[in-house]
């Protein structure tokens, strides 16, 4: 997450200071309220899925992000593996 010691307003109980938690698609609109479909982003990281052509997925419970077409024409899905790189 974020180095910078930022906090985000809507942390809760349990979550580190500075995240907010992201989701695969909303309860609203028929996704499911569990971890595997949760990810904690830092504010930054969470504003830019939320307002921009990045979009995220998960797959077996880990989160894949999907570049915008500008980027990646291709849409290819990517994860962070630098905490679990075997996965």
């Amino acid at each position: 997450m974020s180095g910078s010691g930022e906090r985000h307003r809507e942390t809760g109980p349990g979550q580190p200071p500075g995240t907010a938690p992201c989701v695969d698609s909303y309860w609203v609109d028929g996704g499911k309220t569990d971890l595997a479909n949760m990810a904690l982003l830092c504010r930054r990281h969470h504003r830019i899925l939320h307002h921009s052509a990045w979009e995220i997925h998960f797959i077996n419970g880990i989160p894949y992000f999907i570049p915008p077409a500008w980027l990646d024409p291709t849409r290819t899905p990517v994860r962070n593996v630098l905490h679990h790189p075997r996965q």
